[in-house]
């Protein structure tokens, strides 16, 4: 499917390519910062962020917090 194609679908169906990179960026950005004890830098990059900074601007945006905080409030692991 070209590129074109798909971006007309999505538009059909009410959404855009962006707004579903951003949700699943949103959803494993939340995974990894809560579930995980990586450093910024590297949840950046596997998310596609351009550095660590862009990544903290996203997580404000989307949770209003900063990525700090969500590791704070994030529940402890589960214990083996």
């Amino acid at each position: 499917m070209s590129e074109r194609t798909l971006r007309r679908r999505l538009a059909e169906c009410g959404t855009r390519y962006e707004a579903l990179v951003d949700y699943v960026r949103l959803v494993r950005a939340e995974e990894l910062l809560t579930t995980r004890d990586l450093p910024l830098h590297t949840i950046a990059a596997l998310l596609g962020f351009s550095d660590a900074r862009t990544l903290r601007r996203a997580v404000a945006r989307w949770f209003g917090k900063d990525p700090s905080e969500m590791r704070r409030a994030a529940p402890p692991p589960h214990a083996s």
